[in-house]
């Protein structure tokens, strides 16, 4: 979640635009996360995971890589066929030391039961692997499976991972930074399916279990800019110090600041002074 120098929420239907499908802050200490936008995907914690966490940005998850996991109703909101656009993130800290690894990748966020088709995907490699201490990103049509991977050194430390899908073609960005460019989505077949979306494991599987932390997941189905993305992670790496703030939607807020008053009216906003909210608190 959002703790950062604002600190009261405004309604849904001003802070996001209508591109968001699901924002996940996970402050809740036990029941449901709720959904920040207004299409309720709201997700449910099993087997132990541990809510609202000391986590980069207020509370968070932690998974403790033997049977814990989060899941999210099947929804035509965050689920995305071969051509059309979206954009994944999460603020993820993977152990280093995955407690599961029996097979490479321990999943983070994944759309996915084992068969068929998925529209997206984002995992750890965990030291089993060729290159350990990274991610990587994919989608699937059940022939075709478009991935890319980052560099090494991700673990032990909080990243934003990022995939976003631009027409033919996919991104991958870790905290801000695209690794490598674009490359080409070459699904052709059915990326949808009606599997659950889940953080921490596959459907339907007893492997792949994530050790680590998951705070600020955000579903989008719209493609984000490299400066858009850049801006969310500078948001989130610097919200407690009165840093960046951003995505805020079609709100006008009338605030204080150090040096002066200033009115927001952009659907991104980078202001570098502690803001103060007159009468409002934003999430």
């Amino acid at each position: 979640g959002n703790t950062g120098t604002l600190t009261a929420a405004l309604a849904t239907t001003s802070v996001w635009d209508d591109s968001f499908k699901l924002v996940q802050h996970f402050e809740e200490t036990s029941g449901s996360a709720t959904d920040s936008t207004t299409n309720l995907n709201a997700g449910t914690a099993y087997l132990g995971l541990v809510q609202g966490t000391s986590s980069k940005i207020g509370g968070g998850i932690q998974l403790d890589g033997s049977n814990d996991y989060m899941q999210f109703a099947d929804s035509d909101t965050i689920d995305y066929a071969k051509d059309q656009d979206f954009t994944v993130s999460a603020c993820v800290n993977a152990n280093t030391t995955q407690v599961n690894t029996t097979w490479q990748a321990n999943m983070i966020v994944e759309k996915w039961s084992s068969s068929g088709g998925y529209p997206y995907t984002l995992r750890y490699l965990n030291n089993t692997y060729v290159t350990p201490d990274s991610f990587t990103v994919g989608r699937y049509d059940g022939s075709n499976n478009p991935g890319d991977f980052s560099s090494s050194g991700v673990g032990n430390a909080y990243r934003l991972l990022t995939l976003t899908k631009n027409g033919s073609t996919l991104e991958m960005f870790v905290d801000g930074v695209s690794q490598g460019g674009t490359f080409p989505d070459t699904t052709t077949g059915t990326t949808t399916n009606a599997s659950p979306l889940y953080l921490g494991r596959r459907g339907g599987a007893t492997a792949g279990y994530f050790t680590g932390y998951i705070d600020e997941l955000r579903i989008s189905n719209a493609n984000r800019t490299a400066a858009w993305i850049k801006a969310e992670y500078q948001n989130q790496n610097n919200a407690t110090q009165g840093g960046f703030f951003t995505d805020v939607g079609a709100s006008t807020l009338g605030i204080s600041s150090s040096s002066g008053a200033v009115t927001l009216t952009s659907n991104t906003m980078a202001i570098n002074s502690t803001i103060t909210a007159t009468g409002q608190t934003v999430t």
